[in-house]
């Protein structure tokens, strides 16, 4: 009878815990769909930030396939719990069939960008690198980058338009 009860308290005691994981990831697509939206509905990007360095380059993989890379680096000022989400040629939250690249909305840990400061046990990084795969040579990215100040009250976000093609290097 002893085993019955601690069996079923092990039980319940997962049950608890696999639902407040459920409800964390449940609130993180929440943020990742409004952060989308606001993506789309934004009418004023910028192609670089009085902030940080952010830019786009292209890779081929193979005849058909593409990588593109954004990367946000350089910090000028301190940046905390940084988030950042990238859309593909503008698609619709509706027709995306996956997750489009991001960073700190369903990772446990902060992100953060301090200049001179890297430690990435301690959540300080150099920079971040998001990427994503595409089967055209040339691509439209939408970028939200969205960070506290050092103290953590005052909230920043930058909107940036940036558009990668790829092209052959020609070495001499």
């Amino acid at each position: 009878m002893k085993k019955i009860v601690s069996a079923c308290l092990v039980l319940l005691l997962a049950v608890g815990c696999q639902s407040a994981t459920d409800k964390q990831y449940e609130a993180n697509l929440q943020r990742y769909d409004a952060y989308y939206t606001a993506i789309l509905n934004n009418d004023k990007f910028q192609g670089s930030s009085e902030y940080f360095d952010i830019f786009a380059v292209m890779n081929k993989l193979s005849d058909t396939e593409y990588r593109y890379d954004v990367i946000v680096d350089s910090p000028r000022v301190a940046m905390y719990d940084v988030e950042i989400l990238v859309i593909e040629n503008g698609k619709s939250l509706e027709i995306a069939d996956e997750i489009m690249p991001c960073i700190g909305l369903f990772e446990d840990s902060d992100f953060n960008l301090v200049p001179f400061q890297i430690n990435l046990d301690a959540g300080f990084a150099e920079g971040f690198g998001l990427n994503g795969l595409v089967e055209n040579p040339i691509v439209n990215l939408k970028v939200m980058v969205v960070w506290k100040d050092y103290a953590k009250v005052q909230q920043k976000r930058e909107y940036f338009d940036l558009t990668v093609q790829y092209s052959e290097q020609v070495q001499e």
